[in-house]
């Protein structure tokens, strides 16, 4: 196996970014199992013991059971929903020859180059005046809404 002359570098810049994704999450998981005391004192040491009482705390003291619940809930039906419209939507175009469906592909790929914050504030606006600001229903389905030209262009 011959090595060219970019090798080292690409290496070196792949282990460096591997250890700015993994350095972080080794912080959030050492410091899950030690006291306030223990992460200020030695951030970056092993724990002493292996406790859940920082866990329980959390789910007792911040109510995480029910935005746990809830996180699982407005993921699943917005799932649901995003593959509902975006399978036949992918399939139609999939099936449809000649010009239309090249221009329905593009129609979706353009979707593309909305960027989501030009899109958030109307749509805030509009949730606001129909009553669905700080619901669920809206939740579940602003997330289908600007996940469908992902989930089209990708199925």
């Amino acid at each position: 196996m011959k090595f060219g002359r970019s090798w080292l570098p690409a290496h070196v810049l792949a282990w460096l970014y591997a250890a700015l994704l993994v350095v972080p999450l080794y912080y959030l998981l050492v410091s899950a199992f030690k006291t306030n005391d223990q992460i200020f004192g030695s951030p970056f040491a092993l724990p002493t013991s292996l406790s859940a009482h920082n866990f329980t705390e959390a789910f007792s003291s911040a109510d995480l059971g029910s935005a746990v619940v809830n996180s699982v809930l407005v993921t699943a039906l917005a799932l649901a929903l995003t593959l509902a419209l975006a399978i036949p939507a992918a399939f139609a175009i999939a099936r449809t020859e000649g010009r239309l469906g090249a221009f329905v592909e593009r129609v979706f790929s353009l979707g593309f180059l909305v960027p989501t914050f030009a899109a958030l504030f109307p749509t805030f606006l509009l949730a606001a005046a129909t009553g669905l600001f700080h619901t669920r229903a809206f939740m579940v389905l602003f997330l289908p809404a600007t996940a469908m030209p992902l989930s089209v262009v990708i199925l």
